[in-house]
Parts: structure tokens; sequence; C-alpha cells
């Protein structure tokens, strides 16, 4: 078994072979989410069409990350890419929602859409410029799976707490989007199928990054990952309203298999010594027992706002008119107040 050898300035792939590639894959995806937001499919294929974009929307960006991670990171140059990613994604995600024509509104999301990939690898690429040494992709790869299904089930956790709160403006702003294709021409801005947390490809370049410097099998780790979470993916779009306990297969956590995956296919890699195995091992079950606590923690209850009640409408006084009073003949100046109905909630 042999180890792929890290970049280094001398004898790095160069810009064709790596950033190159990098910006290729995410030009493909650019063009690729315009024209599903074009040319409608016919119902009969929905359902397979759906399917196979869902699978390269996901994987795509993998194998971008992939290629990127063979460039000789320094933080100079992560630092580029985070500024321009961060100006690509935002800019082009506030030019579509101001644009005024859907195939304008298809192309500046796509263009934004490509930015939040190359933040997520410049972050990653900066935390991977930290681990200097192979034992410690052992506690990161269990923390994040840990947290990763806090946040996805927890009733505290950030996706609870969205669903709870009905706010998916959020998800739509910071999440990958993998389209949606429809019998209809959308005009060019396609609708999102599903989300997929930024967090999710920022740990895949950290891990890629980190692997390829430290000399452990990038290329190995690569052709597990990718099935493994379109096969998380399918799970995801198969069975979306199938709910276990406190858990619901719509919303999955990717950070547990990408950390299972890392850790078994590099178990060769790693020598850790006696205490930190102990340590190791307290983390993992420490923190999972206290995860599983938190999970099987019942939602808290909704908070009900009670409203103060209307005052009561004051008529204003009618003159005095000559002659026997006829209500009939005098209506108030203010219309009685309308019947009470119950609105959506």
């Amino acid at each position: 078994m042999t180890n792929e050898n890290p970049p280094t300035p001398t004898d790095s792939p160069g810009f064709s072979r790596t950033l190159g590639i990098f910006l290729a894959v995410l030009l493909f995806i650019a063009a690729l989410r315009m024209l599903i937001g074009i040319v409608p499919v016919p119902l009969r294929l929905i359902m397979p069409v759906s399917v196979g974009v869902s699978v390269v929307f996901v994987a795509a960006p993998i194998l971008a990350l992939y290629a990127a991670a063979k460039y000789p990171w320094t933080y100079l140059r992560s630092f580029a890419m985070l500024l321009g990613g961060l100006a690509i994604w935002w800019l082009g995600y506030l030019a579509a929602q101001r644009a005024t024509q859907p195939m304008t509104g298809g192309a500046m999301m796509a263009i934004s859409q490509s930015g939040l990939i190359a933040w997520c690898l410049a972050i990653g690429s900066l935390l991977a410029l930290r681990l200097k040494d192979r034992n410690m992709l052992v506690p990161v790869a269990i923390f994040l799976a840990l947290f990763d299904l806090w946040l996805v089930f927890a009733p505290e956790g950030l996706v609870q707490q969205t669903v709870v709160r009905g706010t998916g403006q959020g998800l739509a702003m910071l999440g990958y989007q993998v389209p949606q294709v429809r019998t209809v021409s959308a005009g060019g801005l396609a609708a999102p199928l599903l989300f997929v947390g930024p967090a999710d490809y920022l740990f895949i370049s950290m891990f890629f990054v980190a692997i390829y410097r430290l000399k452990m099998r990038t290329r190995q780790t690569l052709q597990a990952l990718v099935p493994v979470l379109a096969l998380y993916l399918l799970v995801v779009l198969r069975f979306s309203d199938v709910e276990i306990g406190p858990i619901r297969l719509g919303a999955l956590p990717a950070l547990v298999p990408i950390g299972i995956v890392v850790l078994i296919v590099n178990r060769s890699q790693f020598k850790l010594a006696k205490e930190e195995r102990l340590v190791t091992w307290f983390l993992a079950i420490f923190g999972s027992l206290f995860v599983m606590w938190r999970i099987s923690q019942p939602p808290p209850a909704p908070r009900v706002v009670t409203l103060p009640s209307e005052p009561a409408q004051v008529r204003p006084r009618l003159p005095r008119l000559p002659g026997p009073y006829d209500p009939r003949q005098h209506p108030s100046a203010f219309p009685s107040a309308p019947e009470s109905r119950q609105g959506p909630r």
C-alpha cells in the first residue's frame, strides 16, 4: 500500500491541474443548474431524472474539492480564496434576489452557489493547515460527527429550531441548493429541491487537504465517500417523510458518514499512543451518551403569546334631535366591530 505524496512548492501539480479542475467543475455545475431551470422534463421521467440530478449536484462539488486539495495551500492563498468566494457568493445572491427576469436570477444564483463552494474550500484549507499530525484527525472526526448529530436532531439544535420556527430564509441563503427538475420551464431560475449545509463541504475540504498534506489515502477516501453520500442522499429523497422517534429521515447529518469514511479508510494511518486512545474513547463514549440524551428530550412547548384584548369601541354621543329618536335613522360614525374569525396560524 503506497501513500500519495503531499504537494510542495517545487513539485505542485500547478494551477491548471488543481484549481483549474476545481473551477471547471464549478462552471459545469452552474451551466447545468441553468439548464435545469430552462428545460422541462416529461412527467414519466421526473423521478429518475431528479435522482440523477441530485446525485450529480452532491458528488460534483466533492470531486472539485478533491482536485483542489492537491493545490499547495498557504494561509495567504486560503485567505485570498476566502475573500473572493465570499464576494461572489454574497453579491451573486443579492443580484439574484433583485433580478427582474428568471434567466438573470438563475445566472446570478448559479454564480452565487459557485462562490459558496469556493469559500467552503478556503475555510477548510485554513483549518487543515492547523492539523500537523495524522492522529489529530481521529478526535476531530468524532467531534464533528457528534456535533452534527446535535445540530440536526437535538431540540435546541439549529435544524430543529429552523423547522419549528419555519424560518427557511437562512437555508435559502447559506445552504447549497440541489435544483428541482420540473415538467414546465422555470425560465432559468431552478427552484431548490433540498439543501446541503455548507459545513459538509467545508469539512470535506478540510479532510481532503489534511489527508493529502499528511500523505494519507486521499484517492481511496474519495472513492468511498462519493457512493456513501450518494446512498445517503437517496435515503433522504426516498424516505423524507419517515420519522423514527425524534429522527426525521428528511434531514440527516452528513458529517456522520463523512467522519466514518475518513476514519475507516485511513485507519492504518493512525498510530495513537495509549493516553491518546483513552482520551479518544472517552470523547466518543461520553459525547455519544450526551448527544443521545439531548436527542431523546422532548421539544420545548411552543410559546403562547397572549394578545391584549381589544378595548370596547366608544360610540360618539349623538346630538339631541327634535322629536322621537330612532337609531336606525342616525347610524354611528364608526362601523360596528367586525365578527372575529380565526385566521391561519
